[in-house]
């Protein structure tokens, strides 16, 4: 598994109906990426501490190939720019493979 991370400044200071389309459209930009091949699970994020970034999205993919081949795709960039064009700010997308000194998800005891 790997993970894509992306980090976002959404907009702020909008008026509640356009919050509301602003909203509409997020919805639509996660269901899109979970629809692209190798996408196990998304989750999100918000920072309780009201500092930048304010939110992160984290999808899970079944490889590193299937997130660089999603990152290179038109539907990636698409999104992009459209996340630029509703407001939103500080985009950033990290890339995590798995690491081969812990490959498996370690779980507490006791």
């Amino acid at each position: 598994m790997a993970l894509l991370v992306l980090t976002i400044d959404e907009p702020i200071g909008i008026p509640e109906k356009e919050w509301e389309a602003y909203s509409k459209k997020r919805a639509q930009w996660i269901q899109t990426t979970l629809q692209q091949p190798g996408v196990k699970e998304f989750r999100a994020y918000m920072n309780p501490h009201l500092s930048t970034p304010a939110a992160m999205g984290c999808w899970e993919f079944d490889s590193l190939g299937s997130i660089l081949a999603y990152l290179g795709s038109q539907v990636a960039n698409d999104l992009t720019i459209e996340m630029r064009g509703a407001g939103c700010t500080n985009i950033t997308y990290q890339v995590w493979d798995e690491s081969p000194a812990i490959p498996k998800p370690l779980k507490p005891t006791g």
